[in-house]
Protein backbone atom coordinates (compact mmCIF):
# COMPACT_ATOMS: atom_id res chain seq x y z
CA UNK A 1 0.00 0.00 0.00
CA UNK A 2 2.85 2.37 0.80
CA UNK A 3 4.21 1.76 -2.72
CA UNK A 4 0.90 2.97 -4.18
CA UNK A 5 1.19 6.19 -2.17
CA UNK A 6 4.78 6.77 -3.30
CA UNK A 7 3.85 6.22 -6.94
CA UNK A 8 0.62 8.23 -6.81
CA UNK A 9 2.26 11.32 -5.32
CA UNK A 10 5.75 10.97 -6.80
CA UNK A 11 7.52 11.01 -3.43
CA UNK A 12 10.06 8.86 -1.62
CA UNK A 13 9.40 6.88 1.53
CA UNK A 14 11.12 9.36 3.84
CA UNK A 15 8.94 12.20 2.52
CA UNK A 16 5.70 10.61 3.78
CA UNK A 17 4.62 11.66 7.28
CA UNK A 18 1.80 10.61 9.64
CA UNK A 19 1.04 7.47 7.67
CA UNK A 20 -0.90 4.77 9.58
CA UNK A 21 1.22 1.72 10.37
CA UNK A 22 -0.87 -0.68 8.27
CA UNK A 23 0.15 1.19 5.08
CA UNK A 24 3.49 -0.65 5.17
CA UNK A 25 1.99 -4.14 5.36
CA UNK A 26 -1.25 -4.25 3.38
CA UNK A 27 -1.09 -5.36 -0.27
CA UNK A 28 -3.63 -4.87 -3.06
CA UNK A 29 -3.91 -5.70 -6.75
CA UNK A 30 -5.00 -2.98 -9.15
CA UNK A 31 -6.26 -3.83 -12.64
CA UNK A 32 -6.81 -0.85 -14.92
CA UNK A 33 -7.27 -0.57 -18.66
CA UNK A 34 -6.83 2.57 -20.73
CA UNK A 35 -9.31 3.44 -23.50
CA UNK A 36 -8.57 1.63 -26.75
CA UNK A 37 -5.76 3.24 -28.68
CA UNK A 38 -4.80 5.66 -25.92
CA UNK A 39 -1.47 5.63 -24.13
CA UNK A 40 -1.33 6.94 -20.59
CA UNK A 41 1.56 8.99 -19.32
CA UNK A 42 3.10 8.66 -15.87
CA UNK A 43 1.20 11.78 -14.79
CA UNK A 44 -2.06 10.15 -16.00
CA UNK A 45 -1.31 7.03 -13.96
CA UNK A 46 -0.50 9.06 -10.86
CA UNK A 47 -3.70 11.06 -11.19
CA UNK A 48 -5.63 7.80 -11.54
CA UNK A 49 -4.04 6.37 -8.39
CA UNK A 50 -4.72 9.54 -6.40
CA UNK A 51 -8.41 9.29 -7.34
CA UNK A 52 -8.44 5.67 -6.20
CA UNK A 53 -6.81 6.52 -2.85
CA UNK A 54 -9.37 9.26 -2.29
CA UNK A 55 -12.35 7.10 -3.28
CA UNK A 56 -11.51 3.79 -1.68
CA UNK A 57 -9.36 4.80 1.28
CA UNK A 58 -10.83 8.27 1.90
CA UNK A 59 -7.27 9.58 1.89
CA UNK A 60 -6.69 13.29 2.32
CA UNK A 61 -3.23 14.84 2.11
CA UNK A 62 -1.36 18.07 1.83
CA UNK A 63 2.22 18.96 0.94
CA UNK A 64 4.55 21.23 2.84
CA UNK A 65 8.13 22.29 2.27
CA UNK A 66 10.50 22.97 5.15
CA UNK A 67 14.21 22.95 5.95
CA UNK A 68 15.56 19.47 6.61
CA UNK A 69 18.81 17.51 6.46
CA UNK A 70 19.97 16.96 2.87
CA UNK A 71 23.10 15.87 1.00
CA UNK A 72 24.72 18.17 -1.55
CA UNK A 73 26.23 16.34 -4.51
CA UNK A 74 29.51 18.06 -5.45
CA UNK A 75 32.61 17.18 -7.46
CA UNK A 76 35.27 15.51 -5.27
CA UNK A 77 38.67 17.16 -4.85
CA UNK A 78 40.33 14.58 -7.13
CA UNK A 79 38.00 15.50 -9.96
CA UNK A 80 35.10 13.89 -11.79
CA UNK A 81 35.64 10.29 -12.92
CA UNK A 82 32.68 10.22 -15.33
CA UNK A 83 32.68 11.31 -18.94
CA UNK A 84 29.64 12.79 -20.70
CA UNK A 85 27.74 10.31 -22.83
CA UNK A 86 24.86 11.60 -24.90
CA UNK A 87 22.32 9.32 -26.49
CA UNK A 88 18.65 8.42 -26.67
CA UNK A 89 16.85 6.81 -23.74
CA UNK A 90 17.71 6.87 -20.08
CA UNK A 91 17.39 4.32 -17.32
CA UNK A 92 18.75 2.75 -14.17
CA UNK A 93 19.20 -0.71 -12.73
CA UNK A 94 19.95 -1.70 -9.17
CA UNK A 95 20.74 -4.67 -7.01
CA UNK A 96 22.31 -5.44 -3.67
CA UNK A 97 25.09 -2.89 -3.27
CA UNK A 98 24.93 -2.05 -6.97
CA UNK A 99 23.53 0.89 -8.89
CA UNK A 100 23.96 1.76 -12.56
CA UNK A 101 22.63 4.54 -14.75
CA UNK A 102 22.56 5.28 -18.45
CA UNK A 103 22.29 8.69 -20.11
CA UNK A 104 21.41 10.51 -16.86
CA UNK A 105 21.87 14.17 -16.02
CA UNK A 106 23.57 15.07 -12.76
CA UNK A 107 20.17 16.12 -11.37
CA UNK A 108 18.83 12.65 -12.21
CA UNK A 109 21.88 10.99 -10.65
CA UNK A 110 21.23 13.00 -7.46
CA UNK A 111 17.60 11.82 -7.46
CA UNK A 112 18.65 8.19 -7.93
CA UNK A 113 21.17 8.45 -5.09
CA UNK A 114 18.58 9.99 -2.77
CA UNK A 115 16.68 6.69 -2.82
CA UNK A 116 19.62 5.13 -0.96
CA UNK A 117 19.26 7.60 1.91
CA UNK A 118 16.46 8.97 4.06
CA UNK A 119 16.99 12.50 2.77
CA UNK A 120 17.11 14.47 -0.47
CA UNK A 121 20.31 14.68 -2.55
CA UNK A 122 20.60 18.04 -4.32
CA UNK A 123 22.79 18.54 -7.40
CA UNK A 124 25.41 21.20 -6.73
CA UNK A 125 28.02 19.99 -9.26
CA UNK A 126 27.24 22.68 -11.83
CA UNK A 127 27.76 20.06 -14.55
CA UNK A 128 25.60 19.78 -17.66
CA UNK A 129 25.22 16.89 -20.06
CA UNK A 130 24.39 13.22 -19.55
CA UNK A 131 26.49 10.46 -18.02
CA UNK A 132 26.69 6.69 -17.64
CA UNK A 133 27.85 5.29 -14.29
CA UNK A 134 28.21 2.13 -12.24
CA UNK A 135 28.50 2.12 -8.47
CA UNK A 136 29.31 -0.82 -6.17
CA UNK A 137 29.48 -0.71 -2.37
CA UNK A 138 28.94 -2.73 0.81
CA UNK A 139 25.48 -2.02 2.31
CA UNK A 140 25.18 -1.10 5.99
CA UNK A 141 23.55 -4.51 6.56
CA UNK A 142 26.74 -6.30 5.47
CA UNK A 143 28.34 -7.77 2.33
CA UNK A 144 26.01 -8.89 -0.43
CA UNK A 145 25.70 -12.65 -1.12
CA UNK A 146 28.46 -13.82 -3.43
CA UNK A 147 30.52 -10.63 -3.12
CA UNK A 148 34.01 -11.45 -4.41
CA UNK A 149 35.81 -8.74 -2.48
CA UNK A 150 35.33 -6.26 0.31
CA UNK A 151 33.81 -3.05 -1.03
CA UNK A 152 33.79 0.41 0.57
CA UNK A 153 30.79 2.18 2.04
CA UNK A 154 28.51 3.99 -0.38
CA UNK A 155 29.99 7.36 0.61
CA UNK A 156 33.54 6.23 -0.15
CA UNK A 157 32.42 4.43 -3.32
CA UNK A 158 30.82 7.61 -4.68
CA UNK A 159 34.13 9.43 -4.29
CA UNK A 160 36.39 6.64 -5.55
CA UNK A 161 34.26 5.40 -8.45
CA UNK A 162 32.36 8.52 -9.59
CA UNK A 163 34.59 11.37 -8.47
CA UNK A 164 31.67 12.90 -6.63
CA UNK A 165 31.09 13.65 -2.96
CA UNK A 166 28.11 14.00 -0.61
CA UNK A 167 28.19 16.87 1.87
CA UNK A 168 25.71 17.21 4.73
CA UNK A 169 23.66 20.41 4.77
CA UNK A 170 20.22 21.86 5.41
CA UNK A 171 17.93 22.47 2.47
CA UNK A 172 14.30 22.71 1.39
CA UNK A 173 12.54 19.33 1.40
CA UNK A 174 8.97 18.62 0.38
CA UNK A 175 6.90 16.34 2.59
CA UNK A 176 3.58 14.61 1.95
CA UNK A 177 1.39 14.79 5.06
CA UNK A 178 -1.33 12.13 5.27
CA UNK A 179 -4.16 13.90 7.08
CA UNK A 180 -6.55 10.94 7.06
CA UNK A 181 -6.65 7.44 5.60
CA UNK A 182 -9.21 4.76 6.40
CA UNK A 183 -9.12 1.01 5.79
CA UNK A 184 -11.21 0.16 2.69
CA UNK A 185 -14.25 -1.39 4.30
CA UNK A 186 -16.67 -0.43 1.54
CA UNK A 187 -16.98 -0.09 -2.15
CA UNK A 188 -18.31 3.20 -3.47
CA UNK A 189 -21.59 3.22 -5.37
CA UNK A 190 -21.51 2.66 -9.10
CA UNK A 191 -22.50 6.28 -9.63
CA UNK A 192 -19.38 7.48 -7.88
CA UNK A 193 -17.24 5.22 -10.09
CA UNK A 194 -18.31 6.86 -13.36
CA UNK A 195 -15.16 7.24 -15.51
CA UNK A 196 -13.77 10.75 -15.74
CA UNK A 197 -11.39 10.99 -18.69
CA UNK A 198 -9.62 7.75 -17.80
CA UNK A 199 -11.22 4.57 -16.50
CA UNK A 200 -10.99 4.13 -12.76
CA UNK A 201 -8.97 1.10 -11.65
CA UNK A 202 -10.57 -1.91 -10.04
CA UNK A 203 -9.29 -2.69 -6.55
CA UNK A 204 -9.22 -6.15 -5.04
CA UNK A 205 -8.09 -7.02 -1.54
CA UNK A 206 -8.50 -10.50 -0.11
CA UNK A 207 -8.59 -9.25 3.47
CA UNK A 208 -11.56 -6.89 3.10
CA UNK A 209 -15.14 -7.45 1.99
CA UNK A 210 -16.15 -4.61 -0.32
CA UNK A 211 -19.90 -4.14 0.07
CA UNK A 212 -22.18 -1.82 -1.90
CA UNK A 213 -23.01 1.22 0.24
CA UNK A 214 -23.56 4.95 -0.01
CA UNK A 215 -20.59 7.31 0.20
CA UNK A 216 -19.11 7.54 3.67
CA UNK A 217 -19.94 10.44 5.95
CA UNK A 218 -16.72 9.92 7.88
CA UNK A 219 -13.16 8.67 7.68
CA UNK A 220 -11.25 6.29 9.93
CA UNK A 221 -7.52 6.92 10.26
CA UNK A 222 -5.33 4.18 11.73
CA UNK A 223 -1.93 4.95 13.21
CA UNK A 224 0.52 3.88 15.91
CA UNK A 225 1.83 6.36 18.46
CA UNK A 226 5.01 5.74 20.49
CA UNK A 227 5.21 6.89 24.09
CA UNK A 228 7.76 7.13 26.84
CA UNK A 229 4.95 6.19 29.24
CA UNK A 230 4.21 2.74 27.76
CA UNK A 231 6.47 -0.16 26.73
CA UNK A 232 5.36 -0.26 23.06
CA UNK A 233 3.68 1.99 20.48
CA UNK A 234 -0.11 2.05 20.86
CA UNK A 235 -2.37 1.34 17.84
CA UNK A 236 -5.04 4.02 17.57
CA UNK A 237 -7.98 4.93 15.35
CA UNK A 238 -9.61 8.30 14.71
CA UNK A 239 -13.15 8.49 13.37
CA UNK A 240 -14.00 11.92 12.01
CA UNK A 241 -16.93 13.33 10.05
CA UNK A 242 -16.08 14.53 6.55
CA UNK A 243 -16.31 18.27 7.12
CA UNK A 244 -13.89 21.10 7.54
CA UNK A 245 -15.10 22.94 10.64
CA UNK A 246 -13.39 22.28 13.93
CA UNK A 247 -15.24 19.76 16.09
CA UNK A 248 -15.15 18.63 19.72
CA UNK A 249 -12.67 15.85 20.44
CA UNK A 250 -13.80 12.70 22.25
CA UNK A 251 -11.29 10.22 23.68
CA UNK A 252 -13.28 6.98 23.54
CA UNK A 253 -11.91 4.15 25.71
CA UNK A 254 -12.87 0.51 25.19
CA UNK A 255 -12.94 -2.35 27.64
CA UNK A 256 -10.56 -5.28 27.93
CA UNK A 257 -10.01 -6.95 24.57
CA UNK A 258 -11.25 -3.93 22.60
CA UNK A 259 -9.11 -2.74 19.70
CA UNK A 260 -9.00 0.21 17.36
CA UNK A 261 -10.71 -2.01 14.75
CA UNK A 262 -13.89 -1.50 16.76
CA UNK A 263 -14.05 1.98 15.25
CA UNK A 264 -14.20 0.43 11.78
CA UNK A 265 -17.21 -1.60 12.92
CA UNK A 266 -18.82 1.42 14.58
CA UNK A 267 -18.21 3.74 11.63
CA UNK A 268 -21.55 3.01 9.89
CA UNK A 269 -23.33 3.29 13.26
CA UNK A 270 -21.89 6.76 13.88
CA UNK A 271 -22.60 7.73 10.27
CA UNK A 272 -26.26 6.82 10.79
CA UNK A 273 -26.53 8.70 14.07
CA UNK A 274 -24.86 11.78 12.60
CA UNK A 275 -27.11 11.68 9.54
CA UNK A 276 -30.16 11.54 11.84
CA UNK A 277 -28.82 14.29 14.08
CA UNK A 278 -29.20 11.91 17.04
CA UNK A 279 -25.59 12.34 18.21
CA UNK A 280 -23.52 15.53 17.94
CA UNK A 281 -20.68 15.45 15.42
CA UNK A 282 -17.29 15.01 17.01
CA UNK A 283 -13.84 13.56 16.36
CA UNK A 284 -13.63 10.19 18.12
CA UNK A 285 -10.18 8.78 18.99
CA UNK A 286 -9.73 5.23 20.29
CA UNK A 287 -6.50 3.54 21.43
CA UNK A 288 -6.07 -0.23 21.74
CA UNK A 289 -5.67 -0.89 25.49
CA UNK A 290 -4.82 -4.58 25.47
CA UNK A 291 -5.19 -5.91 29.01
CA UNK A 292 -3.45 -2.98 30.70
CA UNK A 293 -6.75 -1.84 32.24
CA UNK A 294 -5.63 1.78 31.73
CA UNK A 295 -3.39 1.36 34.77
CA UNK A 296 -1.24 4.25 35.94
CA UNK A 297 1.78 2.85 37.80
CA UNK A 298 4.21 5.66 38.56
CA UNK A 299 6.83 3.12 39.67
CA UNK A 300 6.51 0.92 36.57
CA UNK A 301 6.52 1.07 32.77
CA UNK A 302 2.71 1.21 32.32
CA UNK A 303 1.31 4.73 32.76
CA UNK A 304 -1.88 5.07 30.77
CA UNK A 305 -3.10 8.32 32.33
CA UNK A 306 0.20 9.95 31.37
CA UNK A 307 0.01 8.54 27.83
CA UNK A 308 -3.55 9.75 27.26
CA UNK A 309 -3.09 13.21 28.75
CA UNK A 310 0.50 13.97 27.74
CA UNK A 311 0.97 12.03 24.48
CA UNK A 312 -2.27 11.11 22.71
CA UNK A 313 -4.23 14.28 23.38
CA UNK A 314 -1.49 16.72 22.24
CA UNK A 315 -0.84 14.53 19.17
CA UNK A 316 -4.50 14.62 18.18
CA UNK A 317 -4.67 18.37 18.65
CA UNK A 318 -1.57 18.85 16.49
CA UNK A 319 -2.56 16.51 13.67
CA UNK A 320 -6.34 16.82 13.59
CA UNK A 321 -9.05 19.44 13.26
CA UNK A 322 -10.18 19.36 16.88
CA UNK A 323 -11.83 22.37 18.47
CA UNK A 324 -11.30 23.65 21.99
CA UNK A 325 -13.68 21.18 23.67
CA UNK A 326 -12.35 17.79 24.81
CA UNK A 327 -14.39 15.04 26.44
CA UNK A 328 -13.63 11.46 27.45
CA UNK A 329 -16.01 8.51 27.35
CA UNK A 330 -15.66 4.81 27.95
CA UNK A 331 -17.40 1.45 28.16
CA UNK A 332 -16.76 -1.20 30.86
CA UNK A 333 -13.02 -1.10 31.62
CA UNK A 334 -12.86 1.95 29.37
CA UNK A 335 -15.49 3.63 31.56
CA UNK A 336 -13.24 2.97 34.56
CA UNK A 337 -10.32 4.46 32.62
CA UNK A 338 -12.34 7.50 31.52
CA UNK A 339 -13.52 8.32 35.04
CA UNK A 340 -10.14 8.07 36.70
CA UNK A 341 -8.51 10.09 33.90
CA UNK A 342 -11.09 12.88 34.08
CA UNK A 343 -11.05 12.99 37.89
CA UNK A 344 -7.25 13.28 37.84
CA UNK A 345 -7.27 16.01 35.14
CA UNK A 346 -10.60 17.85 35.44
CA UNK A 347 -9.05 20.97 33.95
CA UNK A 348 -8.47 19.18 30.62
CA UNK A 349 -11.92 17.72 30.00
CA UNK A 350 -15.30 19.42 29.67
CA UNK A 351 -17.16 16.17 30.36
CA UNK A 352 -16.76 12.48 31.13
CA UNK A 353 -19.23 9.70 30.28
CA UNK A 354 -18.99 6.16 31.63
CA UNK A 355 -21.22 3.34 30.42
CA UNK A 356 -21.34 0.23 32.66
CA UNK A 357 -17.89 1.19 34.10
CA UNK A 358 -16.04 -1.75 35.62
CA UNK A 359 -15.85 -0.28 39.12
CA UNK A 360 -15.38 -2.05 42.44
CA UNK A 361 -17.32 -0.61 45.40
CA UNK A 362 -14.95 0.54 48.10
CA UNK A 363 -12.23 3.01 48.97
CA UNK A 364 -9.76 0.45 50.27
CA UNK A 365 -8.82 -2.77 48.50
CA UNK A 366 -10.04 -4.78 51.49
CA UNK A 367 -13.54 -3.31 51.04
CA UNK A 368 -14.05 -5.32 47.84
CA UNK A 369 -15.64 -8.75 48.34
CA UNK A 370 -15.84 -11.80 46.04
CA UNK A 371 -19.12 -10.54 44.55
CA UNK A 372 -17.26 -7.66 42.95
CA UNK A 373 -14.18 -9.56 41.77
CA UNK A 374 -15.94 -11.68 39.12
CA UNK A 375 -14.33 -9.68 36.32
CA UNK A 376 -10.87 -10.70 37.54
CA UNK A 377 -11.31 -13.98 35.66
CA UNK A 378 -10.91 -12.05 32.37
CA UNK A 379 -7.34 -11.15 33.27
CA UNK A 380 -5.43 -7.92 33.52
CA UNK A 381 -2.20 -6.59 35.01
CA UNK A 382 -1.55 -8.74 38.12
CA UNK A 383 -0.59 -5.69 40.18
CA UNK A 384 -4.13 -4.31 39.62
CA UNK A 385 -6.32 -7.37 38.91
CA UNK A 386 -6.15 -10.63 40.85
CA UNK A 387 -5.56 -12.03 44.31
CA UNK A 388 -1.97 -10.76 44.57
CA UNK A 389 -2.61 -7.19 43.45
CA UNK A 390 -1.00 -4.17 45.07
CA UNK A 391 -3.57 -2.53 47.39
CA UNK A 392 -1.88 0.88 47.24
CA UNK A 393 -1.78 0.81 43.44
CA UNK A 394 -5.45 -0.22 43.24
CA UNK A 395 -6.45 2.55 45.64
CA UNK A 396 -4.46 5.19 43.73
CA UNK A 397 -6.22 4.22 40.48
CA UNK A 398 -9.69 3.97 42.05
CA UNK A 399 -11.96 6.68 40.51
CA UNK A 400 -13.78 7.12 43.83
CA UNK A 401 -10.52 7.92 45.62
CA UNK A 402 -9.50 10.30 42.85
CA UNK A 403 -12.84 12.09 43.15
CA UNK A 404 -12.31 12.46 46.89
CA UNK A 405 -8.75 13.72 46.43
CA UNK A 406 -9.67 16.28 43.74
CA UNK A 407 -13.23 17.14 44.76
CA UNK A 408 -12.68 20.89 44.91
CA UNK A 409 -10.89 20.95 41.54
CA UNK A 410 -13.69 18.92 39.98
CA UNK A 411 -16.35 21.26 41.33
CA UNK A 412 -14.42 24.37 40.26
CA UNK A 413 -13.73 23.02 36.77
CA UNK A 414 -17.41 22.44 36.01
CA UNK A 415 -16.62 18.92 34.77
CA UNK A 416 -19.87 17.39 33.55
CA UNK A 417 -20.28 13.75 34.61
CA UNK A 418 -22.54 11.06 33.11
CA UNK A 419 -22.67 7.69 34.84
CA UNK A 420 -24.82 4.70 33.93
CA UNK A 421 -25.04 0.98 34.57
CA UNK A 422 -27.35 -1.93 33.80
CA UNK A 423 -29.60 -3.14 36.60
CA UNK A 424 -28.83 -6.81 35.82
CA UNK A 425 -25.09 -6.56 35.14
CA UNK A 426 -23.77 -10.15 35.25
CA UNK A 427 -20.42 -8.86 36.56
CA UNK A 428 -22.15 -6.75 39.24
CA UNK A 429 -20.52 -3.64 37.82
CA UNK A 430 -23.68 -1.74 38.80
CA UNK A 431 -22.55 -2.08 42.45
CA UNK A 432 -19.47 -0.01 41.67
CA UNK A 433 -21.47 2.55 39.69
CA UNK A 434 -23.93 2.96 42.56
CA UNK A 435 -21.04 3.31 45.01
CA UNK A 436 -19.40 6.03 42.91
CA UNK A 437 -22.77 7.78 42.56
CA UNK A 438 -23.03 7.93 46.35
CA UNK A 439 -19.43 9.12 46.71
CA UNK A 440 -20.09 11.95 44.24
CA UNK A 441 -23.35 12.76 46.05
CA UNK A 442 -21.56 12.96 49.40
CA UNK A 443 -18.86 15.16 47.83
CA UNK A 444 -21.59 17.47 46.48
CA UNK A 445 -20.29 16.95 42.94
CA UNK A 446 -22.97 17.44 40.29
CA UNK A 447 -23.51 14.45 37.99
CA UNK A 448 -26.14 12.56 36.03
CA UNK A 449 -26.76 8.92 36.98
CA UNK A 450 -28.84 6.22 35.28
CA UNK A 451 -29.51 2.69 36.47
CA UNK A 452 -30.98 1.11 33.33
CA UNK A 453 -33.74 -1.32 34.25
CA UNK A 454 -32.99 -4.97 33.35
CA UNK A 455 -29.95 -4.01 31.22
CA UNK A 456 -26.91 -6.29 31.34
CA UNK A 457 -23.16 -5.88 30.79
CA UNK A 458 -23.57 -5.88 27.01
CA UNK A 459 -26.34 -7.39 24.94
CA UNK A 460 -29.15 -5.73 22.95
CA UNK A 461 -29.28 -2.61 25.13
CA UNK A 462 -25.69 -1.66 24.25
CA UNK A 463 -26.33 0.40 21.10
CA UNK A 464 -29.31 2.36 22.49
CA UNK A 465 -27.39 3.10 25.68
CA UNK A 466 -24.30 4.18 23.74
CA UNK A 467 -26.46 6.47 21.63
CA UNK A 468 -28.09 7.93 24.75
CA UNK A 469 -24.71 8.53 26.37
CA UNK A 470 -23.21 10.26 23.34
CA UNK A 471 -26.36 12.30 22.67
CA UNK A 472 -26.01 13.64 26.23
CA UNK A 473 -23.04 15.65 24.98
CA UNK A 474 -25.46 17.65 22.84
CA UNK A 475 -27.18 18.92 25.99
CA UNK A 476 -23.83 20.43 27.01
CA UNK A 477 -22.83 21.90 23.66
CA UNK A 478 -26.29 22.92 22.44
CA UNK A 479 -28.60 23.41 25.44
CA UNK A 480 -32.31 23.88 24.81
CA UNK A 481 -32.98 27.37 23.52
CA UNK A 482 -34.96 29.74 25.69
CA UNK A 483 -38.39 30.94 24.53
CA UNK A 484 -37.75 34.68 24.70
CA UNK A 485 -41.43 35.58 24.31
CA UNK A 486 -42.50 33.23 27.10
CA UNK A 487 -39.70 34.53 29.36
CA UNK A 488 -40.77 38.14 28.76
CA UNK A 489 -44.46 37.39 29.41
CA UNK A 490 -43.64 35.44 32.59
CA UNK A 491 -41.41 38.28 33.84
CA UNK A 492 -44.23 40.83 33.40
CA UNK A 493 -46.68 38.53 35.18
CA UNK A 494 -44.29 37.94 38.09
CA UNK A 495 -43.58 41.65 38.46
CA UNK A 496 -47.33 42.25 38.71
CA UNK A 497 -47.46 40.04 41.77
CA UNK A 498 -48.79 37.12 39.71
CA UNK A 499 -52.14 38.80 39.20
CA UNK A 500 -54.56 37.12 36.86
CA UNK A 501 -54.11 33.96 34.84
CA UNK A 502 -50.45 33.04 34.22
CA UNK A 503 -49.31 33.36 30.58
CA UNK A 504 -49.01 30.15 28.58
CA UNK A 505 -45.85 28.27 29.53
CA UNK A 506 -44.99 30.63 32.38
CA UNK A 507 -44.32 27.84 34.86
CA UNK A 508 -41.66 26.33 32.52
CA UNK A 509 -39.58 29.53 32.26
CA UNK A 510 -36.31 30.42 33.95
CA UNK A 511 -37.96 33.57 35.28
CA UNK A 512 -40.55 31.53 37.17
CA UNK A 513 -38.07 29.12 38.74
CA UNK A 514 -35.80 32.02 39.76
CA UNK A 515 -38.77 33.60 41.47
CA UNK A 516 -39.57 30.43 43.39
CA UNK A 517 -35.93 30.06 44.47
CA UNK A 518 -35.81 33.66 45.67
CA UNK A 519 -38.92 33.06 47.74
CA UNK A 520 -37.37 30.06 49.46
CA UNK A 521 -34.03 31.76 50.22
CA UNK A 522 -35.02 33.29 53.59
CA UNK A 523 -36.18 29.87 54.80
CA UNK A 524 -33.01 28.26 53.47
CA UNK A 525 -30.83 30.76 55.33
CA UNK A 526 -32.76 30.13 58.55
CA UNK A 527 -32.41 26.36 58.16
CA UNK A 528 -28.68 26.70 57.46
CA UNK A 529 -28.16 28.27 60.90
CA UNK A 530 -28.82 24.89 62.51
CA UNK A 531 -28.04 22.60 59.57
CA UNK A 532 -25.09 23.75 57.42
CA UNK A 533 -25.80 21.00 54.89
CA UNK A 534 -28.82 23.05 53.75
CA UNK A 535 -26.49 25.06 51.52
CA UNK A 536 -25.19 21.95 49.81
CA UNK A 537 -26.63 20.83 46.51
CA UNK A 538 -27.02 17.26 47.80
CA UNK A 539 -28.03 16.38 51.33
CA UNK A 540 -26.22 14.03 53.68
CA UNK A 541 -27.98 10.85 54.79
Amino acid sequence: MKELVLLAFGVKDYQVERAPGWLDGERFDINAKAPSGRRTSLDDQRSLLRELLTDRFRMTTHRETRQASVYLLVVAKDGLKLTPKEGPGAGTRKGCGHLAGRHLTMESIATVLSRQFSRDVLDRTGLSGKFDFELDWTPDSGPCPGAAEALPSIFTAIQQQLGLKLESAKGPTEFLIIVSCGAPLRKLTSASLTPIGLPRPELTAPRYDFQQSPPMLSTVTLFDIPSQHLPAPIPCAVLAPVQEERLPLCIFLLGAGGTRDSMLELQPVFDGWWAEGAVPRMIVATPTPGLDYYMEDQAGPIRWDSFLAADLLPYLRYTGNAGDTTVVAGISGGGYGALKLAFAHPQIFAAVCAMQPMLEPGLQESDVGPRNRLHHTAGGPPQLIGAARDPALWESNNPANRARANAQQIRNSGLAIYLEAGGRDFLNAHDGAEFLHRVLWDLDISHEYHLVRDADHGGPTMRPRLRAMLSWFASLWSPASMDAAAEAAATVWLQSGMKGKPPAGATTTNAFIRSLRAGVEPFRAKAAESDPTTNRNFGRF
